[in-house]
């Protein structure tokens, strides 16, 4: 669940290691570039344009290429690993297995809201909000959700520190009625370092 996700800070595809029998994640480009290995099937050749043999979903979209899977997962309901073939999962076949990341839902239930902060050294200033808001007298919800990271990466060689700079934004709508259930999601991700 979420909670426990939270709980176990897991934030990146990195930290599901050592967490997962059989799942195995080394980094090409610290930082950059997971590269995953479901029971011992995996990625040997490291281009960030290649096809990767355990396949990562993001609300069932596949992340085409290594350099994609190091992102921020936040305001998530649940992680799946899926080992072995996966066939037509999703419409893309992989070989080794797939990890699949699903975001929080819309509630049409209840309203529900969190803020998240932290502080720390090198400049390091993160923070995470969500809000979800049923409306329609309880037949539709939105839920949106931001996180923003700020930090220094030090430069070892003497010069100046660089700043590093992620966000991302999550937008969810869901509606019910008597006899089916609607849910459209919407995701945009960035990052930069100045």
């Amino acid at each position: 669940s979420g909670d426990a996700l939270a709980q176990q800070r897991i934030e990146q595809v990195l930290d599901l290691k050592g967490r997962v029998p059989n799942l195995d994640i080394k980094e090409q480009v610290p930082g950059a570039m997971p590269v995953i290995t479901i029971r011992g099937v995996g990625l040997n050749d490291f281009g960030a344009a290649n096809s990767p043999s355990a396949g990562v979903y993001v609300d069932q979209v596949y992340v085409a290429s290594i350099a994609m899977m190091a992102f921020d997962m936040f305001d998530v309901e649940r992680i799946e690993v899926l080992k072995g073939p996966q066939g037509t999962l999703y419409g893309r076949n992989v070989v080794g297995g797939a990890i699949n990341v699903l975001s929080r839902r819309p509630n049409v239930d209840r309203f529900d809201a969190g803020v998240e902060a932290t502080v720390g050294n090198f400049e390091r200033r993160d923070g995470a909000a969500f809000v979800n808001a049923p409306f329609a007298a309880g037949k539709a919800a939105m839920h949106a959700s931001r996180m923003a990271c700020n930090t220094e990466i030090a430069n070892i060689s003497g010069g100046s520190p660089t700043a590093l700079d992620r966000w991302m934004v999550s937008s969810r709508f869901g509606a019910r009625s008597s006899n089916a259930t609607f849910a459209s999601s919407g995701q945009s991700l960035a990052a930069g370092i100045l």
